[in-house]
C-alpha cells in the first residue's frame, strides 16, 4: 500500500536530468547547503562542471557564503552571491548557457515573516524563460505535525512542490511513522494542491571533500 500511494520522481524527471533552475528551500538546519553541495557534485561527474551554476541567497547566516564558495571551488564550480531578487535575476540571466543552476537560500521557519518575500522573490525569476523550481527539504527527525505545518507554509499558492527529506542516516530517525504520514496523507495542504509533486531522499550530510572522478 505505501508503495503504491508513495510518489517518487522517475529517472526522466530528476533534478540532475531537468535543465532549468532549482532553489532548496526550507527551515534552518535541515541541510539545504549540504544538499546543494551533493547535487552539484552528482551533477560534474554526469554532464561537467561547466554547465553548472551555483547561486547562495543566504545572505544571513554567518559564513553561509564560504561553506558554498569552498564546495564551488572544490567542484571547479563558481559560486555567485544575490543580495536580493534583482541582483538574483541578473545572475540567471547571466548564467543562460548553463545546463542546470542550484540556488542555496537562507532558513526560514514555517512562521517567519520573510517567507512571503522569499516565495515571491523565487516566483519572479527566470531562467531560460522557465520558472525556478523550488525543492522542499524536511528534516525526516521532526514530528509530523511540524512536517505538515511546513509543507503547509511553502506549498502556498503551489499546485507542485517537490520535497527532499534529509538526516535519514542510521541513528538519526526514529519517527518514520510522523514522515510516511506527511508524505503519504499531503495533509499539510489544500485538496487542489494534493500529490504536489515528487518526493526523493538526501540520506546523511556528507558533502564532496574532493574533486569527483569522471
Amino acid at each position: 500500500m505505501i508503495a503504491g500511494n508513495l510518489r517518487c520522481a522517475a529517472s526522466a524527471d530528476g533534478l540532475l536530468e531537468s535543465q532549468g533552475a532549482v532553489a532548496l528551500v526550507g527551515p534552518t538546519g535541515v541541510g539545504k547547503t549540504t544538499t546543494v553541495a551533493k547535487l552539484a557534485a552528482r551533477f560534474a561527474v554526469r554532464y561537467g562542471a561547466a554547465q553548472l551554476g551555483l547561486i547562495t541567497l543566504d545572505s544571513y547566516r554567518i559564513g553561509a557564503h564560504e561553506q558554498l564558495r569552498s564546495y564551488g571551488r572544490i567542484l571547479g564550480v563558481p559560486m555567485h552571491i544575490a543580495q536580493d531578487g534583482a541582483t538574483l535575476r541578473e545572475l540567471l540571466a547571466s548564467l543562460h548557457g548553463k545546463r542546470l543552476v542550484l540556488i542555496d537560500t537562507c532558513g526560514l521557519s514555517q512562521r517567519d515573516e520573510r517567507l512571503e518575500e522569499m516565495l515571491s522573490t523565487l516566483s519572479a525569476a527566470r531562467f531560460n524563460v522557465q520558472a525556478v523550481r523550488p525543492v522542499l527539504l524536511l528534516n525526516a527527525a521532526s514530528h509530523s505535525e511540524s512536517l505538515d505545518e511546513v509543507a503547509r507554509a511553502w506549498a502556498r499558492g503551489r499546485r507542485r512542490l517537490v520535497r527532499f527529506w534529509t538526516k535519514n542516516g542510521r541513528g538519526r530517525s526514529n519517527r518514520r511513522g510522523g514522515r510516511l504520514h506527511a508524505a503519504l496523507s499531503d495533509d499539510a495542504v489544500r485538496p487542489d494542491q494534493r500529490s504536489a509533486g515528487p518526493r526523493g531522499l538526501a540520506p546523511g550530510q556528507r558533502a564532496p571533500a574532493r574533486a569527483p572522478s569522471p
